[in-house]
């Protein structure tokens, strides 16, 4: 109930009698089971926990408490998909403390960007075909004391939508 009171929550140019209430309640259970809400509900307030919890791993002043509580709504609320990505300016602007890599760091960034993005991944030059597999090198992990890659088994689907199979991390 808790969601359907913050999600309907009546404006300065809107109030909800008792009987509308009802109404709404009524129809969104009559498309949603409740416990599909309720479940929603839950999610999203372990998600606001854990993002509190992460962020207050590092802003411990008791100034800060509002800040976070800021940030985790705006992340919460504003933004609707995990794949949104966040530049540092827009991060800045929500709260978080975001730090400029130094000179030399965001030099060696660019560097291995451009080293990984000249690799070749393996996707086949011709025409993609259903039930065709082929092998694609995704990632690459080079450190001073190990090289690996990630070889991913691919399918081509019955709608021509490459599917992944599975994947391993192997020696170069």
């Amino acid at each position: 109930m808790t969601f359907i009171r913050e999600t309907t929550k009546p404006s300065d140019l809107t109030t909800y009698t008792p009987e509308a209430m009802a109404q709404i309640v009524t129809a969104l259970f009559d498309k949603i089971h409740p416990l599909a809400i309720g479940a929603i509900e839950q999610s999203y307030a372990l998600t606001k926990l854990i993002g509190t919890r992460c962020l207050s791993t590092h802003m411990m002043n008791t100034d800060e408490r509002v800040t976070i509580e800021g940030i985790v709504n705006k992340l919460c609320d504003d933004y609707k998909s995990h794949a949104y990505p966040i530049c540092r300016n827009e991060a800045r602007e929500i709260g978080l403390k975001v730090v400029d890599a130094p000179p030399d760091a965001d030099r060696a960034m660019i560097d291995l960007l451009k080293f990984y993005m000249a690799r070749d991944i393996s996707f086949p030059k011709t025409a993609l075909k259903p039930g065709q597999t082929f092998k694609l090198n995704i990632a690459w992990l080079d450190s001073t004391n190990k090289q690996m890659r990630v070889e991913q088994d691919t399918r081509v689907d019955k709608e021509n939508q490459v599917q992944s199979e599975g994947d391993r991390w192997l020696e170069y």
